[in-house]
């Protein structure tokens, strides 16, 4: 989302995908993860407090569809809560059934 907002847009590409899998491949312990994972919700955080209110409504494409920026902001929270589903699943498999 901080790419989308500081460019206006972005291009998935094998070069930016190995990237990607470089730098996750790089951390091997969950505090590794969760430190970088701080870090990133702050920049996003200060990106989307920078981005200006009056273009929230401009709509780009993306290569997964045309969206308008308001809706670009919401990608991670609902991400956040699709992964949570997710881990959430896996527990009741391991037969963690408390809520």
């Amino acid at each position: 989302a901080v790419e989308i907002l500081a460019k206006g847009g972005f291009e998935m590409s094998e070069e930016a995908m190995a990237q990607y899998g470089e730098a996750i491949s790089k951390m091997t312990s969950f505090d590794e993860c969760k430190a970088t994972l701080d870090e990133n919700l702050k920049t996003m955080n200060a990106a989307i407090s920078a981005f200006p209110e009056s273009r929230l409504s401009e709509e780009i494409t993306l290569p997964w569809g045309t969206f308008n920026f308001a809706e670009v902001m919401a990608i991670p929270a609902w991400n956040f809560d699709y992964h949570l589903g997710q881990i959430n699943y896996i527990q009741t498999l391991y037969g963690d059934k408390e809520m």
